[in-house]
């Protein structure tokens, strides 16, 4: 009968189509779309172009505000910057943050990359960070940049290694106090030869390279507290462990400590 035939004849579009008849004609309406499109080719890309245009413009514009923002914030780390690398014995030093712009460049992060520009001499231009500072020096730099943003990374451990390279005296006991700043809030490592700075941890490891068959071995071990005052008096320079010596590796220990207080 008729409504046997139609009756079939929904049961095959739900079969094919959707599980209800609101789905079925929820299909026929996305097809119908589809043919619209496809009908309508032309048309359809050019409403297509014209949004993707008005997005763009959209984007750029908010890009904008985001540069201008960074270039603002640049400033204020470029002023900061200065000021803890002047602290850190940097005495003529010059730093800059670049900041660029190519729309053509236009991504999530908007269009800008930046750049840290430096000189460590009087007189000279700034140029790229990586390609003047040495080893020693950017790990001072680092120190620097990380003390600038104590407080605002969620870092558990910062590592240093060669932050003494070129240094000593005073210089070494504003590293120091600069370490100890930072491990207030985070677990911090540091490989020094210095007594300034070793002095400063409330921990101590000893690293010591040996020969074992043959083959160069390095071992790590703990110090306790006699052991730390020990090492701290061969650091400055005791050619014998005498007890003045460590008087004045313990003198250095309660100087360090007592600056964290």
């Amino acid at each position: 009968s008729e409504t046997e035939d139609r009756v079939n004849l929904l049961n095959h579009l739900k079969d094919k189509y959707g599980s209800s008849l609101e789905e079925v004609a929820a299909y026929l309406e996305e097809r119908k779309k589809s043919l619209y499109k496809l009908q309508n080719l032309e048309a359809f890309l050019k409403e297509m172009e014209e949004r993707t245009q008005e997005k763009k413009k959209e984007a750029l514009l908010l890009a904008q505000e985001i540069s201008n923002c960074r270039k603002k914030a640049a400033k204020e780390l470029a002023s900061k910057m200065k000021k803890a690398l002047l602290e850190l014995n940097f005495t003529d030093v010059a730093f800059e943050v670049l900041v660029q712009g190519d729309p053509d460049k236009l991504s999530g992060n908007g269009f800008d990359e930046a750049e840290f520009m430096i000189s460590l001499n009087p007189g000279e231009e700034t140029r790229p960070l990586q390609k003047i500072a040495s080893g020693g020096e950017l790990s001072r730099i680092m120190l620097a940049l990380k003390t600038v943003f104590a407080g605002k990374e969620e870092i558990d451990t910062m590592i240093f290694d060669e932050i003494d390279a070129g240094i000593s005296g005073r210089t070494a006991w504003k590293i120091s106090q600069k370490l100890g700043l930072l491990a207030r809030g985070r677990q911090v490592i540091c490989i020094t030869h210095l007594p300034q700075i070793a002095s400063m941890a409330d921990e101590h490891f000893y690293i010591e390279k040996k020969m074992q068959n043959g083959r160069s071995v390095t071992t790590i071990g703990e110090l306790d507290e006699e052991g730390s005052t020990r090492e701290l008096a061969r650091l400055l320079g005791a050619d014998k462990i005498s007890e003045s010596a460590l008087e004045n590796a313990r003198e250095m220990r309660i100087q360090a400590l007592s600056s964290k207080a």
